[in-house]
């Protein structure tokens, strides 16, 4: 039977994992990233405009403006891990560069710890890879095969004194990677747990933005924040929507607390 992205994988005897002999190159997402973080929203992902709304015992803020990132995150707390599992989608790639991430990751002052997949268009050639990053530095692909239909678990968390650790498994492929970061640019606790699926590259002119890969649709299961359902929190939540107001893609409901479906819409301006 094919796992299900709410199912969480015990992979404590998994296999060293074999190097991919295609070397990745993940681009940096900065005028994207730098709009967002740079006007202090409440979870760095959302850059203009919020409505915050009840829903049941926690108060969701929906993103209105302009996204970088859709998803959820829970929000106004202090978090210590966060973690979601997911199947690679696969990439409709009809020309063009697009290029999509999946993500979990802890954020707070300026920062994200964070880990997840890729799936990228380089003209008509699909490309698939596996990536950690402790923004503001550049992401680092890793090494390792991932595939459309790999069933994807992630998690990142905070041990204090500015220290991460972020772990990536693939239950299909059988490997599974651990990278423990130092955050030297921030301090504290996270104050937002993100479970997110981003448009990756930006060209930098600020009446156009990133380019979203025709993804399908990917599942989001088993998301927590510190061990709770993500819906236990307080909640951001929002679509991918470029700088010309174009929506890229749309979120679903969060059901049951942890779990959720982001469905592309357009590659955007």
């Amino acid at each position: 039977m094919s796992p299900t992205p709410d199912a969480v994988p015990d992979l404590s005897s998994s296999p060293a994992p074999s190097p991919d002999s295609r070397p990745r190159h993940r681009a940096i997402r900065r005028p994207r990233r730098l709009a967002a973080i740079g006007i202090g929203t409440v979870t760095a992902l959302v850059a203009a405009g919020a409505v915050v709304h009840s829903a049941g015992a926690a108060t969701v803020t929906k993103g209105t403006g302009y996204n970088f990132g859709s998803g959820y995150s829970a929000i106004n707390g202090s978090f210590t891990s966060v973690t979601a599992n997911w199947i690679q989608p696969s990439a409709v790639c009809a020309g063009g560069n697009q290029q999509t991430g999946f993500w979990v990751g802890l954020s707070g002052a300026g920062t994200i710890a964070q880990t997840g997949t890729a799936a990228n268009c380089n003209g008509t050639t699909p490309d698939y890879y596996a990536w950690w990053e402790m923004y503001p530095a550049a992401g680092v692909p890793m090494t390792v095969k991932t595939a459309p239909g790999d069933h994807i678990h992630a998690s990142v968390t905070y041990k204090g004194n500015n220290v991460f650790t972020l772990t990536l498994a693939n239950v299909t492929q059988g490997w599974t990677r651990t990278e423990t970061e130092t955050q030297v640019s921030t301090g504290g606790t996270p104050t937002s747990a993100n479970v997110i699926v981003e448009a990756n590259s930006d060209n930098g002119d600020a009446g156009t933005s990133g380019n979203v890969t025709d993804f399908g649709s990917v599942t989001f299961g088993g998301a927590t924040a510190n061990g709770k359902s993500l819906g236990s929190y307080d909640l951001w939540t929002g679509n991918l929507q470029d700088m010309k107001g174009v929506q890229e893609d749309s979120v679903s409901a969060l059901s049951g607390g942890r779990k959720f479906t982001a469905t592309w819409l357009s590659t955007g301006g």
